[in-house]
């Protein structure tokens, strides 16, 4: 696959962030035990992350006329690094929501304007394998950063966190100075844009059944998933009784699986599956292949049988965001991609608070919750196929097979 030189800055530059986002994911659960933080103060961490996220992503957009994408990009990824110092230093629980919705913020902007960059430099007949290539490229990274960060704080978790800190500021200065921004839209689409309703993240939607549909489903699949890893990085501490490099390690396992999965299995979902119903497919696998590892299973069968799961896992959000071009939400002056992220971010929440509150009743419980989620957001993503788009545009993946 021939890739423009534009694509492949962006690929490289969200590789180098994407590393440096999840360093200190492997060392939190280890800071909270330090401080003798109860069970759910994992998942409520990331929920009150996600939970601004689900507030500003809509608004995002409002930022377009004064200033680029890249760098709304940097400035996300610029003022997490100076968050994270913070995070390192924390005594309370009301520290790290503070911390973690400030967080929260840059996500909003950094998140959005990722997914409107990408629309914004590629054609669409070539986005659904570009999606799965982006897929692979930051969750290849995601398990780097993480088996790094679980390296480095072997020894002092404090480590993690200042690295990490050095390396999101160097990647700010990436995203600002090697990806292409494009001035604001001046066109009458461009002007209407400016002029956004003010509504919330699910104002403006809810008369139209297949974008509720396809927003729900996109919370249901990002409850799923957040429950279930949150839960794995806590059980494998907690559970199992290791170090933060154990986490490390498998979630660079992880990445290996996601790296194959994505350039093979995701690539042929673009070229030959209709995106809506090759995601109710990866649902439904991905709910069946949950089941074993709500079992209590040896330390190797439970990484086994997760590295089964993440076949399927990590390919589900290319096809969920091409759907936003296929469904017309891509269109100048729509704010399809921030509600997306918005849906996405209220699963988050959903998934990380019940993910603490499921462990602390039974530990295996949060793996039981996120097969049923995946379970209904396949339903819900199958009923897309009963709900034809609007004439003019068809289903399949950005026109292509």
């Amino acid at each position: 696959m021939k890739l423009s030189k534009t694509v492949r800055k962006y690929f490289a530059v969200i590789f180098l962030t994407h590393i440096s986002l999840n360093m200190a994911h492997p060392v939190v659960p280890t800071l909270f035990k330090s401080l003798d933080f109860p069970d759910y103060m994992y998942g409520v961490q990331f929920a009150c992350l996600s939970l601004v996220v689900f507030l500003l992503s809509p608004q995002v957009k409002r930022l377009y006329p004064y200033m680029k994408k890249n760098q709304i990009i940097a400035a996300g990824v610029g003022f997490f690094a100076l968050i994270q110092l913070g995070y390192a230093n924390v005594r309370s629980v009301w520290q790290v929501v503070l911390i973690r919705a400030g967080a929260g913020v840059c996500n909003a902007g950094f998140l959005v304007g990722y997914l409107a960059y990408f629309f914004q430099i590629t054609k669409k007949e070539e986005r659904p394998r570009l999606l799965a290539c982006q897929a692979a490229v930051s969750a290849v990274a995601e398990c780097i950063g993480y088996y790094t960060g679980g390296f480095l704080g072997n020894g002092n978790i404090k480590v993690t966190f200042y690295v990490q800190c050095a390396l999101c500021l160097i990647s700010a200065a990436a995203n600002l100075f090697f990806l292409t921004g494009r001035a604001p839209d001046t066109s009458p689409d461009g002007d209407a844009a400016a002029k956004v309703r003010k509504t919330g993240p699910a104002g403006g939607i809810c008369g139209r059944g297949t974008a509720l549909l396809f927003f729900a489903a996109a919370a249901a699949a990002g409850a799923a998933y957040n429950c279930q890893s949150n839960a794995m990085d806590y059980y494998i501490r907690d559970f199992y009784d290791l170090n933060p490099i154990y986490n490390g390690m498998v979630r660079a396992g992880l990445g290996l699986v996601a790296l194959i999965s994505n350039f093979t299995l995701g690539v042929w979902i673009g070229k030959k599956l209709r995106s809506d119903r090759a995601v109710t497919a990866v649902f439904l696998l991905c709910a069946a292949t949950l089941l074993p590892v709500c079992m209590k299973l040896p330390f190797l069968l439970f990484v086994a049988f997760h590295m089964l799961y993440y076949v399927w896992a990590v390919v589900y959000r290319a096809p969920m965001q091409n759907l936003i071009a296929v469904l017309g939400m891509d269109a100048p002056g729509s704010d399809g991609f921030g509600r997306y992220m918005s849906f996405e971010a209220l699963g988050q929440i959903i998934g990380s608070l019940s993910s603490g509150a499921l462990y602390g009743i039974f530990a295996r419980l949060p793996f039981i919750a996120s097969a049923a989620l995946f379970g209904l957001a396949a339903f819900m993503t199958a009923a897309l196929t009963r709900i034809r788009p609007r004439p003019g545009r068809s289903a399949r993946g950005a026109g292509t097979r």
